[in-house]
Parts: C-alpha cells; structure tokens; sequence
C-alpha cells in the first residue's frame, strides 16, 4: 500500500506529524479504510487486524514503512463482529461497523497495548462505538488512555446514534499525553456489567515539536500568542495537543528553555 495523499498535503502534514511513529489500526474488519480516510486523526495506511488472535508482526505508519512498534491485546481470542449500521457508508462503514469484542471471555475490558514507540508527545485515540444504536444511552462504552508512568487517569464515555460523522464522545474518546517508557494503553469497558468491552480500532499521532502551531510553514507572531497560554515552567506538564508542538526538547513541559528554542526558529515568509 501507498501513500495517496497530494504532495502539497503530504509536506504540511510531515511538518508536525513524525509518519513512522504515527499509525492508524483497524479492528474487526477484513478490509480496512481507504488510506486518503483520516477518521478523527491523519489519512494514511491502515493496518487491519481482523481478530484479536490475527494480530500482524509487523505495523506500518502512516506512509506505509515498517515500524518497530508492537500492538498486543488481551484478551486473545475474542471473536470480531460486524453490525452494518444504515447510516455510515464509505470509510466510516469500514472503520465503525465492525469491531472486536470480549463478549465470550468473561473479562470485565479490553486491553490494547502499543510497546516499541519513540518517546515524546502523541495523540491517541480509541474507538469504542457499537454501530445501529437508537438512543444515546444504549450501548455506551468507556474508554481510557494511558502511558505506563500514570497510575490512573480516567475512563470516558462513548455511544450514541450515529451523528452524520465521527465525533468525540459518540465514536472515540482521544487525548494528548507524553509517551515516557515507549509504551501506551488503551483500555476499553463494555456496557453489559463490565463485561462484553468492544474497540472499532485506534490511531496514534506522533507530534513533532516545530513550534509552528498554525501548520503555516513558519513560526510567528501568531504561534507566539498561543506559546503564551501553554507555558507551565519546569515541574508542571501540559499534555494539550495545542500545547505539545512547543515542547521542542520534548521533557513534557513548556518553559524557558522552549522559549529559547521558539525564538531561533522565529520568521516570516520573505
């Protein structure tokens, strides 16, 4: 598989996105998305893991290389389902309306585990939609996201009839973090008693620091006023996705020695 995205595209999403540390799993399904599909996160290959016991050896990035990463889920075993949902067509049928399951295993989540990544900040996001739901509260899910420095951060919810488009909070849950030790968790908890957990798939996007919010191909005043609000000194970190482009040192903090950095890379076009 390719790359197709148009070469204008191609270089203003490499200017913040590291391609072969960013990648986009689809789960259940025999066929995978479109790579021009950028779901909630960024077009590129998708890899597809049919079942829970067909996971590939090896995972692509987004522009279609090899990578080092390892995606382990647990439990092995569970069967995948597809339940066609009369609103979504496309690539959104393909990602949304097939997904893996604990239904038979009796275990109260779903695990996914991402090992092998460069450490940094990233922005993750799992999908945890049950496809042909009538009313917001049928079928809800939960989600959380975590690297294996945190204890616990927090399980968000996810459901409800198909909104038109893939959205936050109806289709996935996502968050920006700071991978520390090379590893990311994704945990999914399903509706019927804990039991019966389910993921439609998962993307990771690694964010280089360039300092260049606005993606204009410069860094200026108007990357400065957002570099204001993101400072949070030595000790505080700031996992704002906002926020991780200006981490140029990537220690998970916005200070001083940022700020140093953002004003070498400061000009305009000429």
């Amino acid at each position: 598989m390719r790359f197709r995205m148009p070469a204008a595209g191609l270089s203003l999403l490499w200017s913040c996105v590291a391609a072969g540390q960013s990648l986009n799993v689809d789960f259940g399904g025999t066929v995978a998305p479109s790579d021009d599909h950028a779901a909630a996160g960024h077009s590129g290959v998708w890899n597809s893991v049919p079942a829970t016991f067909l996971v590939p050896d090896v995972l692509f990035g987004l522009n279609g290389q090899p990578t080092d990463i390892q995606l382990t889920i647990f439990p092995a075993g569970p069967p995948s389902i597809t339940i066609p949902d009369p609103g979504t067509v496309g690539d959104d049928e393909l990602l949304l309306d097939d997904l893996i399951t604990n239904s038979d295993g009796g275990f109260l989540d779903l695990i996914v585990d991402l090992t092998g990544l460069e450490n940094g900040p990233y922005r993750a996001i799992g999908y945890a939609w049950t496809p042909n739901t009538q009313f917001a509260t049928d079928a809800q899910s939960l989600v959380g996201i975590t690297n294996n420095n945190e204890q616990l951060f927090g399980l968000f919810s996810v459901g409800g009839p198909w909104p038109g488009a893939i959205a936050e909070g109806v289709t996935h849950r996502s968050r920006s973090l700071f991978v520390v030790d090379g590893t990311l968790t994704f945990q999914f908890v399903g509706p019927c008693f804990g039991e019966c957990a389910r993921s439609n798939g998962i993307q990771l996007v690694r964010i280089e620091p360039t300092a260049d919010i606005d993606e204009d191909g410069f860094v200026t005043l108007a990357d400065f006023a957002t570099f204001a609000a993101c400072v949070t000194g030595p000790v505080a970190e700031n996992d704002d996705a906002a926020c991780a482009a200006f981490d140029l040192d990537e220690d998970g903090h916005i200070d001083l020695a940022d700020f140093g950095a953002v004003q070498n890379l400061f000009g305009g076009p000429a």
